[in-house]
């Protein structure tokens, strides 16, 4: 059985995956996109259908798994439509903006009984591995205080029109700092049980909340 994928949005990220499912993964194949302005090109690269709505792309008897890429703030209501249709749902990171938005996709995936998976590409690189293998011997000792610093440059963030500026997008702060967050609660094995976070900036660029310091004590188990 050949899995069928639907692709949600045409960024980067959708871009990455389209190559990679075609080049990597055996027993799937992306069989159509839809949304954004570069959707047309990547149908074409990779020979995909090109549909003009979710609802149209859902209503394809060949899409099994749709994949979002789209931006944050539309993860929730794309998540619902599929699982209305049945389909499991593979996300970009942040899972959503908000907790409510997040509870409400888990319940109606588990109410549909279809699989929601969300995207941790960070677990896989090497040296983050590596660190994970020297948590887990015990090489490191007992683990009090992790810092995690993400850095990435200003341009396309710093940009009004970025799609991780827009009002419900969680703030780039969000789409970046998840990939810190799992990581810490990955490699240490513990949660969260308390958060605190300041935002400030340093320049006069947009936009506000460049920088973050985000103390959370957790506990292990």
């Amino acid at each position: 059985m050949t899995v069928g994928i639907g692709i949600v949005g045409a960024g980067f990220m959708s871009r990455t995956y389209a190559y990679g499912i075609r080049e990597l993964v055996r027993g799937a194949r992306c069989v159509a996109v839809t949304g954004g302005s570069r959707a047309p090109a990547l149908a074409a690269d990779f020979g995909l259908v090109l549909e003009p709505s979710l609802d149209a792309m859902l209503a394809r008897d060949d899409v099994d798994v749709v994949l979002l890429g789209s931006p944050t703030q539309v993860h929730h209501e794309q998540t619902l439509a599929a699982a209305r249709t049945g389909r499991h749902v593979f996300t970009e990171k942040p899972i959503a903006a908000t907790l409510p938005e997040i509870d409400a996709m888990i319940r109606a995936t588990r109410e549909a009984r279809v699989l929601l998976w969300v995207n941790a590409v960070s677990r896989w690189r090497r040296g983050v591995r590596m660190a994970k293998e020297l948590v887990d011997s015990g090489e490191i000792g007992e683990i009090r205080m992790v810092r995690h610093t993400y850095a990435f440059p200003a341009t396309g963030y710093a940009d009004p029109d970025h799609w991780s500026n827009q009002p419900g997008a969680g703030s780039p702060f969000l789409d970046q700092g998840a990939h810190c967050n799992d990581l810490i609660r990955w490699s240490v094995g513990a949660d969260a049980v308390t958060a605190y976070a300041r935002y400030a900036n340093y320049t006069q660029t947009v936009p506000d909340g460049q920088s973050a310091m985000i103390p959370t004590p957790s506990r292990t188990g």
